[in-house]
């Protein structure tokens, strides 16, 4: 509204006064048709720009996360400053929330010297180790084995000792130890199928302890190919075996222990033990519980001291446990291996197992167990391979 203001002390004429109502009614008029800044067009609320929404503190990974990796969002106010965990990638504890009154820093990675980071350290190793090609996967030094040394031969390689009484004709406390290890090389999954193949690479020996003194031992090496489809195994490898007579049985003249002829009489050559074989295995395994094996050898080049031994050997066996990982508390285990041998004319042997298994198939030297075990056999040793061995044992094993 505009406000006409009529100055000075004299009295205006009436015609004046008329003059001035009249123009200030027509300014008020004009005025008013007059476009204002508050009179101005406002524009729907679906078309207005409006500010994107503040993202929420979730931490990466997690499903419905807008935060992308070691992101910062800013606070308002106060927080208590207090950690909080959460559930990551493939193992638990793996992201951490650190709250102040400025930021909150979320971290995809554990803490470093903590479990969670060796653990995360090992799995980041492994993708270095993996590449892709013509839309197949290549892995060299691959953690799991497709064919896993059964547990109840005890010629395969490991890392254990057993001690036991024999009533064969050493009948004396013997420590079996078995010093060997079995990793995998490369492994190769062509696209298109769920067939998978691997290269492994094997040594151990073998040796029998009679106190600080060694009995016999024997040295093995292979490089088996080994294959996995579904639930079938399969390997293809070559072995080579080589037996020795202990350092007690050679140069001891008198002792406990019954001495062979060579060891009396050194003009005597002293017997050479050894195998150069193919070994072709099958398994397959039942609810990831129960697995069935079968394995045959045969010998291109067989050093003995009876030349007209049979050079074909045979296994068959099975296990009962459960395959996956098992955590502290482990798992019961029941094993067994049926042999036949053509260097003792396949006199048939067997070997039993059971104990208690604590197993981790995603890292290496992961598979540790306790059993007790029972034998009736010939000795799986060669230097006394005339001979049958009864044994019950009690032994600790690392089966790779």
């Amino acid at each position: 509204m505009i406000r006409c203001i009529v100055a000075g002390g004299a009295v205006a004429p009436s015609w004046m006064l008329a003059v001035i109502a009249v123009v200030c009614m027509a300014g008020e008029r004009l005025v008013a048709q007059l476009p204002m800044p508050a009179q101005k067009p406002v524009p729907p609320v679906a078309e207005q720009q409006l500010p994107p929404p503040r993202p929420e503190a979730t931490p990466s990974g997690i499903p419905g996360s807008s935060l992308p990796p070691n992101g910062e969002i800013p606070l308002s106010g106060f927080s208590t400053g207090t950690g909080i965990a959460s559930d990551l990638g493939p193992y638990r504890g793996t992201a951490t929330v650190f709250e102040d009154r400025r930021k909150t820093h979320l971290f995809d990675k554990p803490l470093p010297g903590t479990l969670e980071d060796g653990i995360s350290r090992d799995y980041a190793g492994r993708e270095g180790f993996r590449f892709y090609w013509n839309g197949g996967t290549t892995t060299l030094f691959p953690t799991q084995l497709f064919w896993e040394p059964p547990l109840a031969i005890v010629r395969e390689p490991r890392l254990g000792l057993a001690t036991s009484s024999d009533t064969s004709f050493q009948a004396f406390n013997t420590v079996d130890s078995s010093l060997g290890v079995i990793p995998g090389l490369i492994r190769f999954e062509p696209p298109g199928s769920d067939l998978a193949m691997q290269v492994d690479l094997f040594g151990v020996v073998h040796t029998r302890w009679d106190g600080n003194d060694d009995l016999a031992s024997s040295y093995r090496f292979g490089v088996p190919v080994t294959f996995r489809r579904g639930n079938w195994q399969a390997k293809i490898a070559y072995e080579r075996t080589i037996d020795t007579i202990g350092d007690r049985l050679q140069y001891s003249g008198v002792g406990r222990l019954p001495q062979p002829a060579f060891a009396r009489f050194p003009v005597l050559p002293t017997p050479r033990w050894s195998r150069d074989e193919v070994v072709i295995g099958l398994g397959h395994t039942v609810e990831e519980q129960v697995r069935i094996y079968g394995q045959v050898a045969y010998a291109a080049r067989f050093d003995w001291p009876d030349p007209d031994s049979d050079r074909s050997r045979f296994d068959l066996g099975f296990e009962w446990y459960h395959r996956l990982p098992t955590g502290w508390q482990g798992t019961p285990f029941l094993a067994g291996n049926l042999h036949y041998d053509g260097a003792t004319n396949y006199e048939a042997g067997y070997t039993i197992q059971a104990g208690w298994l604590w197993r981790n198939p995603e890292l290496r030297l992961a598979q540790g167990r306790v059993f007790l075990q029972y034998a009736n056999t010939r000795s799986p040793f060669a230097a006394f391979s005339v001979q049958r061995e009864e044994s019950v044992a009690f032994g600790i094993a690392a089966d790779y």
